[in-house]
């Protein structure tokens, strides 16, 4: 299904398949880029969410924790690489080594923080993202100015810290 919402969305929106498979660098960080890094922080953490996800769902449909954490991570892996492959095809987008690369490393963190859930407990990676309530908010992918990324650092998966208010 993943699969074909993605080719659905970019045959309707990004015209997969209108041209010959092409190299895209939009760059990483920094003020000459079109959105700052915001677009490579938008790979990373839709991955590791989407790993979190899928192994989730794995997780509910029976598999072991290990398995779940596995497969939900290499659906995602896999997912992301179809994108990156299909945009390539696109005259609008092409393909991006720079994004395929935080693609596969929010899969990894998440892959990880699956094996490690004390590391889970201590540090997590958000998105935060404030509507304009109104027409473009359904944009939210690439809205990037009303995007912020996180890395929060979550005081009570410390065992040494003991003040219970902190989970809060």
């Amino acid at each position: 299904g993943s699969v074909g919402a993605v080719l659905i969305y970019g045959i309707a929106n990004w015209d997969y398949g209108n041209s010959t498979f092409h190299l895209k660098d939009e760059g990483w960080f920094g003020r000459d880029t079109s959105s700052g890094g915001a677009d490579k922080l938008g790979h990373f953490w839709s991955a590791y969410a989407l790993s979190h996800a899928y192994s989730y769902l794995y997780h509910k449909w029976g598999y072991t924790e290990g398995e779940a954490n596995l497969y939900g991570s290499m659906s995602i892996l896999g997912l992301y690489t179809l994108m990156e492959v299909v945009d390539g095809f696109s005259p609008s987008q092409g393909f991006s080594y720079k994004d395929m690369i935080m693609n596969i490393a929010g899969v990894g963190i998440a892959y990880l923080w699956g094996k490690s859930p004390s590391l889970a407990r201590k540090i997590d990676f958000r998105m935060e993202y404030k509507p304009e309530f109104n027409s473009n908010d359904f944009e939210f992918a690439d809205n990037y100015e009303r995007q912020s990324f996180l890395i929060a650092f979550k005081a009570d998966g410390f065992d040494f810290i003991k003040n219970r208010y902190l989970r809060y």
